[in-house]
């Protein structure tokens, strides 16, 4: 199900991985000059600040995708379906995963211990150098994994398309919206997509409208 991958295996195989990971990275640890012990620490989990091949910015305009759940259990059912059909109707078969660090996705502040410890049996490895890459057939298992988790105000979760031609970055952020980031030619792909697939698109403001943590 979940393929395990190396970080740096990643980043030769995808540029977009390689320059989207590094460009992150570099902005997080903007300010920080390893003086203190907590600033050091952060620091070295920063194990891609430079790509290793720079490339022009494959990414350049963003929007916010959004389920319109009318209860908890809608979007959880639907939700990972509606993105599955987003993913397919844009063309993308496959989806890297990993933190934007060097840290485990095991280690993930999943919202209880059933969730963590069944992510753990798939996942296969425990190595805060790995990542993940699986095809888009096992969305529906795996993003309930990381609902509802309990991290906050940073990114929950990244995925970045595995195929080179359709280069597309996904930030699951804490109010359960997806926040895309795509090349502008690739526009009228994502736009009738997410209408395809029954998911709201626009800025920033969805976040407010559609809340995770507000269904009941």
């Amino acid at each position: 199900m979940l393929t395990p991958l190396h970080r740096t295996r990643i980043f030769h195989n995808s540029p977009l991985a390689d320059n989207y990971i590094a460009g992150i990275q570099q902005a997080y640890s903007r300010g920080l000059d390893g003086d203190t012990y907590w600033e050091a620490k952060l620091l070295a989990t920063y194990d891609h600040l430079e790509p290793f091949q720079k490339i022009e910015r494959v990414v350049n305009k963003s929007v916010v995708l959004a389920y319109p759940a009318k209860t908890k259990a809608d979007y959880i059912n639907n939700m990972p379906l509606a993105f599955q059909h987003f993913l397919k109707t844009i063309g993308i078969e496959a989806l890297y995963m990993l933190e934007f660090n060097q840290s485990s996705l095991v280690d993930f502040p999943f919202e209880n211990f059933r969730k963590k410890n069944a992510f753990k049996r798939i996942a296969k490895s425990k190595n805060s150098d790995i990542g993940f890459e699986f095809d888009i057939s096992f969305i529906p298992r795996i993003l309930p994994f990381f609902l509802f988790s309990n991290r906050y105000n940073i990114s929950v979760l990244t995925l970045l398309s595995a195929n080179n031609n359709i280069p597309i970055a996904f930030e699951f952020c804490d109010d359960g919206n997806w926040h895309v980031n795509y090349n502008a030619g690739q526009e009228e792909k994502v736009v009738n997509a997410a209408q395809s697939a029954g998911l709201e698109i626009g800025d920033l403001s969805l976040c407010s409208k559609y809340y995770l943590h507000a269904l009941s």
